[in-house]
């Protein structure tokens, strides 16, 4: 059914547009508000506050005429006066978070994060710094950003630093065990240092490697019989694990001999489809191995490997 809708963007409304239905709301529900030459700087403070929204706007008017009505003495009518709009914009539930452009389950929460993990990915130290601290005065809550870090430590940076988990993982200890506001500094130093990191997705390309296979196979994807448990006697009647090579010990070998081989995959996957080795491409800058696993280089090239976003929707 969705393929037959036609989809339409709202955009958000002017400022004129605003003042206009501010300006009815105020005539129809307030009429005890005293309208002077005041009162249209007034409306149109709190239309743009709504910033295109008009129910924030709105909002914001009732608070402040509510404000009016309660202040000294019972006459009408009642004067609305910028002390009354400011403190309606300051109380009102989605003021902050208005300004900011925040929504705590909409495209501007996802869109923040977005900005965040790309101004990382980026070495952008200006960029991490202002998208973190928005979004906490946002009003986002500074686990949400802690697992967001940790989640960049290992998909952005991943192995070229892989102190860079930890330091991520330290944050979001400091973040639980403290809170806002004590955490921010916390959440803005792990952001510093992971831009300051060396970058390599090869730990994400591989993981999507992995999956692609798992979800596209089309042979026996069993365990090799070499590398599967045997804790009972029929299991190693059947050969389980009979042909597994110790690769931990030391084995003597003649001059020129090579170690022996054995595979560690499933039927249908062969070694170099899951991790990229094969498309590392130097970088200045940048060790020339994995400091984990000695691969030839760290970070991967993007004409090579194309990643498509999952649920880190960045």
């Amino acid at each position: 059914l969705v393929s037959r809708c036609q989809i339409i963007k709202i955009p958000p409304l002017s400022t004129g547009s605003v003042e206009k239905i501010l300006r009815r709301a105020l005539s129809n529900y307030y009429p005890q508000v005293a309208v002077d030459g005041s009162t249209a700087e007034l409306l149109k403070t709190l239309a743009e506050f709504g910033m295109g929204d008009v129910r924030a706007s709105l909002n914001a008017l009732e608070l402040a005429c509510d404000l009016a009505m309660m202040g000294p003495g019972d006459a009408s009518p009642f004067t609305l006066r910028l002390e009354h709009v400011k403190e309606a914009m300051e109380t009102s539930s989605c003021g902050r978070h208005r300004l900011l452009g925040y929504d705590k389950n909409g495209d501007i929460h996802y869109d923040l994060a977005s900005a965040l993990q790309k101004s990382i990915r980026g070495s952008d130290k200006d960029a991490a710094a202002y998208w973190t601290t928005r979004m906490l005065h946002g009003g986002e809550p500074p686990e949400y950003v802690s697992r967001r870090l940790m989640r960049i430590a290992s998909e952005d940076v991943g192995l070229a630093d892989p102190q860079a988990l930890q330091v991520a993982a330290a944050a979001h200890t400091a973040t639980m065990a403290t809170g806002m506001p004590e955490c921010s500094t916390a959440l803005l130093q792990a952001a510093l240092y992971l831009c300051d990191a060396p970058k390599s997705n090869a730990v994400y390309v591989a993981y999507k490697n992995a999956t692609r296979a798992i979800e596209n196979a089309t042979t026996d994807s069993e365990v090799p019989v070499h590398l599967r448990n045997a804790p009972t006697g029929l299991m190693r009647e059947l050969g389980y694990g009979r042909d597994y090579i110790y690769t931990n010990q030391p084995r003597p070998t003649r001059a020129g001999e090579m170690a022996p081989e054995q595979t560690y995959l499933p039927s249908g996957v062969h070694r170099g489809d899951i991790f990229p080795t094969a498309f590392f491409d130097a970088r200045p800058g940048l060790p020339s191995s994995c400091p984990t696993c000695g691969c030839s280089s760290l970070a991967l090239r993007s004409d090579l490997i194309t990643t498509d976003d999952d649920l880190c929707s960045t």
